[in-house]
């Protein structure tokens, strides 16, 4: 994109990767003011937990523009060593931070009116956590032994998985 200038410069790089990472600005959507504070609220709480837990990624960015399907996001940069491998502590950071929208909602909003928001981060959450139990065997000393798909194991075995998740 042109935007008027003769070259580009750092904040042209930093458009395109916002543009690439978080999607294309929907300036023309129409929220209200208590829609624009709840997703305010929301975000800021996975970029206070983002910030406070010394070991979730670096926070890199926290919006309440509208871009995608998402009324705001928070972006953190993962650590090189975490695109590889993730100890069990960090998998509970990340879990942190994608719970921390929906326990600001509850704090500050009130449980009765916590957003349909929550809903994306609760199940990268859970499927993170199903993940750590399932399949890297990090919690649960009966259940973490084994490495199946639900399909492979028994009932049994998948309730006791749905138990530590």
């Amino acid at each position: 994109m042109n935007r008027g200038k003769g070259f580009a410069d750092l904040s042209d790089f930093e458009f395109a990767r916002d543009r690439i990472m978080m999607g294309i600005e929907r300036k023309t959507l129409s929220i209200s003011d208590k829609q624009r504070l709840h997703t305010a609220i929301h975000e800021s709480g996975h970029a206070l937990t983002c910030y406070f837990n010394p070991l979730a990624k670096k926070l890199y960015k926290t919006t309440i523009v509208a871009r995608g399907p998402s009324l705001g996001a928070t972006y953190m940069v993962p650590n090189e060593s975490d695109l590889v491998s993730m100890s069990k502590d960090k998998i509970l950071a990340e879990i942190d931070v994608a719970m921390g929208g929906h326990v600001a909602e509850k704090l500050i909003i009130g449980n009765d009116n916590i957003s349909t928001g929550c809903g994306s981060d609760l199940k990268g959450a859970t499927d993170l956590a199903r993940r750590a139990v399932r399949h890297f065997g990090m919690f649960g000393d009966d259940v973490s032994l084994i490495s199946r798909d639900k399909s492979g194991t028994s009932e049994t075995h998948n309730a006791e998985v749905d138990k530590e998740v």
